[in-house]
């Protein structure tokens, strides 16, 4: 049954998709609550077809109406993106990682 699978992990293609300035929507994986929070991404219970529907709607309304809430939303995703997935910030946590176990 597609309503029973395992939790996934974190999806790359959403993060590359916030960082190109789109609004995600859908349901997590539970491996994306990391990133997933109201400010940045709608995410959607697994199979709440309705909420989805309503989301995308207010989203598509926001952005065809050039909201200035919709773009300030892009904006904070990609700062948000660029801030906590940086190469220096994967460099440092390799680091540290490295001298933790040797």
């Amino acid at each position: 049954d597609v309503y029973k699978r395992q939790p996934e992990g974190i999806s790359l293609s959403c993060l590359e998709a916030m960082m190109a300035g789109c609004k995600i929507v859908g349901y997590s994986g539970m491996g994306c609550r990391e990133y997933f929070n109201d400010s940045l991404c709608d995410e959607i219970p697994q199979g709440d077809v309705i909420k989805f529907v309503h989301s995308v709607e207010r989203i598509a309304s926001a952005f065809e109406s050039g909201s200035d809430d919709f773009v300030s939303s892009a904006v904070r995703a990609q700062k948000h993106v660029r801030d906590t997935y940086s190469a220096e910030r994967e460099s440092r946590d390799l680091y540290d990682f490295y001298n933790s176990v040797v």
